[in-house]
């Protein structure tokens, strides 16, 4: 299994974060708190999705939220 690829839920939220606070050039705002993620998940069902490389988030993962502009991460 190299690469999974799944909709985000709230429970990938603290690893989303995490990866989104080392990114450079990320700029988080309240939108981006945890009730604020999970107040987007529920209105844009179908457009937010986490990707685990050999089922480690922490090695690399991939996060996309697409909200007025896609905000893209590339893997390391």
């Amino acid at each position: 299994m190299p690469l999974e690829i799944k909709e985000m839920t709230i429970a990938d939220y603290d690893e989303a974060i995490a990866l989104w606070e080392q990114t450079e050039g990320m700029c988080l705002r309240e939108a981006d708190s945890k009730n604020g993620i999970e107040a987007y998940l529920k209105r844009n069902p179908n457009l937010s999705f986490v990707a685990r490389y050999n089922g480690n988030s922490s090695e690399r993962c991939y996060v996309d939220m697409m909200e007025d502009e896609a905000i893209c991460t590339t893997l390391p």
